[in-house]
């Protein structure tokens, strides 16, 4: 057994039997009005492979992007902070609360962004939902684009030693009444 286990941060998790597992979300907005403008509707993320219920997860990271050039991106961006687009996270099954305390903001593409977040689905099958919401106006750089597509890339990698399970749970203790860790797959 590892001997920093006692320690307790995501950083030391025992990961090197795990699969890490992928979720994608993507968001295609067209051309509307002069600007592309995400709602924030709340849509299932496709899952690389399924979450299993009541395991131990850790978010290690995650890519925040859009399918124009970067620079294009922040030019594109309206100078109200409140439409910069932003990202969110949620796991159905915890009262559709947000897995994050606040939403992701995207001021510039964030590629392998280093976000350490225990998540436990509850539910099965586990759903997951993401949601995009912000404002980019159409410059001249973008004209002829009809549409533009945000995409989150979040990387999860289950805790499969219990020990460690437990530790990392007593030190960061999940939200809500629904993300209880029962001790096990």
């Amino acid at each position: 057994m590892n001997e920093r286990i006692g320690i307790g941060r995501p950083d030391d998790a025992p990961l090197h039997d795990t699969v890490p597992v992928q979720l994608v979300y993507r968001k295609t907005i067209a051309l509307l009005a002069g600007a592309y403008t995400w709602p924030g509707d709340r849509e299932l993320i496709t899952v690389q492979r399924p979450l299993i219920h009541n395991a131990v997860y850790i978010l290690r990271n995650m890519s925040l992007t859009a399918d124009v050039e970067e620079t294009d991106y922040t030019a594109a961006l309206t100078s109200v902070a409140t439409e910069i687009p932003k990202f969110m996270l949620y796991l159905e099954g915890t009262g559709d609360s947000p897995e994050f305390r606040e939403e992701v903001s995207m001021p510039t593409f964030l590629k392998n962004y280093w976000y350490h977040k225990l998540i436990v689905p509850h539910q099965t099958p586990v759903a997951i939902k993401g949601s995009w919401r912000g404002k980019l106006n159409q410059i001249p750089a973008l004209i002829g684009k009809a549409s533009i597509t945000l995409t989150a890339v979040i990387t999860l990698q289950e805790v499969i030693d219990d020990r460690f399970a437990e530790i990392l749970l007593q030190r960061y203790p999940l939200h809500g009444d629904s993300q209880v860790y029962n001790g096990g797959r």
